[in-house]
């Protein structure tokens, strides 16, 4: 596989990734808001991760190591926001 397949492959799975999280999270807004909420910052990560692939391909590794760690801030913040389960 060339290097330029693998990117591609990767982007759409990040994409699809983050596409699926936003259908998700639109199907739980009325019900579970606080999940909801946890996956569109999901979302946004994997979208962050798609960029930092391009951006590592086109030779911006410093902007690409940037994006990792605003994705990993993004997916830390999803998952210790308060209120994500439903009181029982």
């Amino acid at each position: 596989m060339s290097g330029k397949t693998v990117v591609i492959a990767l982007v759409v799975i990040f994409v699809l990734a983050g596409g699926l999280n936003v259908y998700v999270a639109s199907a739980l807004r009325s019900r579970a808001p606080g999940l909801a909420r946890r996956g569109y910052y999901s979302a946004a990560a994997f979208g962050v991760g798609a960029i930092s692939i391009v951006a590592r391909a086109m030779g911006y590794g410093k902007l690409s190591v940037a994006l990792i760690g605003v994705m990993i801030v993004l997916f830390l913040i999803g998952i210790f926001q308060k209120g994500v389960l439903p009181k029982s």
